[in-house]
């Protein structure tokens, strides 16, 4: 009688007709652990009753992509399907090396290749280390070059975690902490810089008599303000938001929770953004109008205060809708697909 035919992943053994399923469920909690209270239990992304072992021998027909890419945008399909179909190929790899090795007999103690959920790990010698190239779908990747290592240890089993009691492995070599510390700084130094400038040419604007009387002082006035919002927000977001998302667990950052005063920082920077194209938009405007019509002085530039910082408004709050009602997902920071055109659209507007 032929032997059933399994494929390795961390939790053991599983069944080589239902690993696909199982590795792109896993696929899905490990890219995309925001999306996990989208599906309550394993039941609901498998179709079972119940799902505690990871250790079926039957074949379950099942169209993973359908089922989880509904909760995703086109790009995050992607990786997932990448993730998936990398799992698979790693399946195919075990079922040739097992039936290599039943011809071929290895007499040296080994680790199993083996999937951990983002990546499959040959084979490997006992005392040795595995290496392999960081997967294109981590979303925070930031080395082309990088690697992901695993610890085969001497009694021929792959090194667990003591606090999860589960096999372990190293990325962090695929995500360089200190090139988002770069990134930080940098933020920072270039939002008070800007204030340093902006501040003391707001001041002058207001101090002198003469230029408070020109419409177009007005204009510059305003779009200077614009700015001043916009650096201000991204100085209390850097330090507050991304700081903390720097020195804390993803569990556990103000990013990735549910938090009021996070969205709305982050709807306040949409919204100074949406600002600041629509005040450079109008100072083209006005400076085409004084162009067209040299001897029609405008009397009034009420509608620009209108178009500047009412306008902006509306988008804003449409977007914070439509994220509350369809991607509610921790600090509304990720992308949402083809919503972010409910900004990306009147600012490509303003500037044509």
């Amino acid at each position: 009688m032929e032997s059933t035919m399994v494929c390795r992943d961390r939790h053991g053994l599983i069944n080589a007709s239902f690993f696909p399923i199982w590795a792109c469920f896993q696929c899905y909690l490990h890219l995309f652990p925001e999306k996990q209270t989208i599906f309550s239990t394993s039941s609901d992304i498998l179709g079972t009753e119940e799902f505690e072992e990871p250790l079926p021998s039957i074949s379950v027909f099942w169209d993973k992509q359908e089922t989880l890419c509904s909760s995703l945008n086109d790009r995050n399909c992607q990786r997932l399907t990448a993730c998936c179909q990398a799992a698979e190929e790693c399946c195919n790899n075990q079922i040739k090396a097992s039936t290599l090795s039943r011809l071929m007999p290895n007499k040296h103690s080994s680790c199993p290749m083996t999937w951990d959920g983002y990546a499959c790990f040959p084979s490997t010698p006992a005392g040795h280390v595995a290496e392999v190239a960081c997967p294109s779908y981590i979303s925070d990747r930031t080395s082309e070059s990088g690697v992901a290592s695993k610890q085969c240890t001497e009694n021929s089993s792959w090194w667990r975690s003591r606090p999860l009691d589960m096999e372990w492995t190293d990325y962090t070599k695929c995500v360089s902490i200190e090139a988002y510390y770069v990134i930080y700084y940098a933020s920072i130094v270039c939002s008070i810089g800007s204030l340093i400038c902006l501040v003391p040419a707001c001041i002058i604007f207001l101090s002198v008599k003469q230029l408070r009387k020109q419409h177009r002082i007005h204009i510059h006035l305003n779009l200077f303000v614009s700015f001043t919002l916009t650096n201000c927000v991204w100085l209390t977001w850097d330090h507050l938001i991304f700081k903390d998302r720097l020195e804390n667990p993803r569990e556990v950052a103000i990013m990735h929770q549910h938090i009021i005063g996070c969205r709305v920082l982050y709807m306040m920077s949409r919204f100074s953004w949406t600002c600041n194209i629509a005040w450079m938009s109008l100072e083209g405007f006005h400076l085409h109008r004084l162009i067209s019509q040299a001897f029609q002085t405008p009397k009034t530039i009420s509608s620009y205060y209108f178009i500047g910082w009412v306008f902006p408004l509306l988008p804003t709050g449409i977007y914070a809708l439509v994220r509350f009602l369809a991607s509610n997902q921790g600090c509304w920071v990720s992308h949402a697909g083809y919503y972010e055109w409910i900004i990306y659209s009147p600012n490509i507007l303003c500037i044509l």
